[in-house]
């Protein structure tokens, strides 16, 4: 009984980090696809600004630099920090919202004009137990860009 239940808090655990680590980059990944631009802030840090809406018509050709969305490793305060273990996504109105918990790393490079490379962990310990999930999305691409 003992090891049954051993292996279903590990199951468990693994499995809370895997859907963690994928609903947010499943987030991020559309958030992007959309974007016209990527700002780079910091390693885990970063801005999405998408095209202008005139007339309720969307112009690709054009940037919204007033318009973004910012994801963040931070604290608890939505402060940035690498040691953060909670990945914010922010918008330019000031709402601020956690996209997922007990996150480890959240890295982003800039691959070319186009495209980024983004890779989430997600790492949770339960007792003796650790569940860890790391994604690498490596050519994610803007295609308003």
């Amino acid at each position: 009984m003992h090891v049954a239940g051993t292996l279903e808090l590990a199951t468990t655990v693994q499995n809370g980090v895997d859907q963690n680590a994928s609903k947010a980059m499943q987030r991020i990944t559309l958030e992007v696809r959309e974007a016209k631009r990527v700002q780079i802030l910091s390693e885990y840090r970063f801005r999405v600004f998408y095209p202008l809406v005139v007339s309720g018509v969307y112009d690709r050709f054009q940037e919204d630099s007033a318009r973004y969305v910012e994801f963040v490793q931070g604290d608890a305060r939505g402060a940035p920090s690498a040691n953060g273990n909670l990945l914010w996504r922010k918008t330019d109105s000031g709402e601020a919202r956690i996209l997922a918990q007990d996150l480890d790393l959240l890295s982003v490079s800039q691959t070319s004009p186009r495209s980024i490379t983004l890779t989430i962990e997600v790492r949770r310990q339960a007792g003796r137990r650790a569940g860890v999930t790391r994604l690498t999305n490596r050519v994610l691409y803007l295609r308003n860009s």
